[in-house]
């Protein structure tokens, strides 16, 4: 199958799926066997709970990008956590959350060698990540009319917000009324 045969037979299952069409959505064997996301993230269930709960109903607020970072980088599933802004670690730490355990794993140096914090993936990620993202946020907050690419390099800077990161929550960041060039 050709790359544009396989974006079509992508986008098919994903209308199947919707439709309520049984499991069996399609006989190409990656495609049935392997998950693959939505060509469109706006299509992917991660994303229409994002919108839903956090990103529609604080559209207005200027630190919804650091709630969408808790969300990508923390989480990256439906979650019982409340919107997160202002920043409580406590509550990220004790919530009955379950993170996606195969995306965006937090690797930090081991405590001997690096002097770090060593802790549980949740602790890990509220001390190397979201406590400095919140300190730091007049720095990382998305400015008005920004061009995308300054505020991806920008926001690229900060800790463990890598480029795969920092893309999907300008990408977020572009369906809401923080208007981004």
């Amino acid at each position: 199958m050709d790359l544009v045969g396989f974006i079509r037979e992508r986008n098919l299952i994903r209308d199947r799926k919707n439709t309520g069409v049984s499991r069996r959505w399609t006989d190409d064997p990656i495609l049935r066997d392997y998950f693959i996301s939505n060509i469109d993230c706006e299509d992917d269930k991660t994303t229409h709970w994002l919108k839903a709960h956090w990103r529609d109903p604080h559209e207005d607020d200027p630190d919804l990008w650091f709630a969408i970072s808790v969300f990508r980088r923390g989480i990256n599933l439906p979650t019982e956590l409340r919107y997160p802004v202002p920043w409580m670690p406590a509550r990220f730490e004790r919530m009955p959350y379950r993170c996606n355990p195969h995306a965006y794993k937090l690797i930090v140096g081991h405590k001997k060698s690096s002097g770090g914090f060593h802790g549980t993936q949740a602790e890990n990620l509220v001390y190397y990540v979201f406590n400095p993202l919140w300190r730091h946020r007049e720095e990382y907050r998305p400015v008005q009319d920004e061009p995308q690419a300054e505020y991806f390099a920008r926001l690229s800077k900060a800790p463990y917000m890598g480029g795969w990161l920092s893309d999907a929550i300008v990408t977020n960041l572009g369906h809401t009324a923080i208007q981004l060039r």
